[in-house]
């Protein structure tokens, strides 16, 4: 009896065993097949990206466009209020050297 309970405790976990198996290999071709479905999705993306980025819309560059549109400098909240605390205390320096960075 013992023989027959050692026999079918093993073919239970032999069972689980090939049900365990082929879980996996399915996992695996399921993640393979998105990963090339993310890698043509991705190289599609990328092929529209490098001909947005040639296109010279209004004979300018694209690079021209973004100096043009975007500013040279921004300044941060940390940067105002060293100016606006020296400003205060009677240092006009650093705001004047602020205002020389803006267009």
């Amino acid at each position: 009896r013992l023989h027959r309970n050692i026999s079918k405790r093993l073919s239970q976990h032999d069972h689980s065993d090939a049900l365990e198996g082929r879980a996996e290999a399915a996992s695996v071709a399921s993640l393979e097949s998105q990963c090339k479905a993310d890698a043509a999705l991705w190289s599609s993306w990328l092929t529209r990206y490098a001909e947005r980025c040639t296109a010279e819309p209004d004979g300018h560059s694209n690079g021209e466009q973004m100096r043009r549109a975007n500013p040279c400098f921004v300044p941060r909240a940390w940067a105002v209020d060293a100016v606006a605390s020296a400003a205060q205390r009677g240092d006009l320096m650093p705001a004047q050297s602020l205002v020389q960075l803006l267009p």
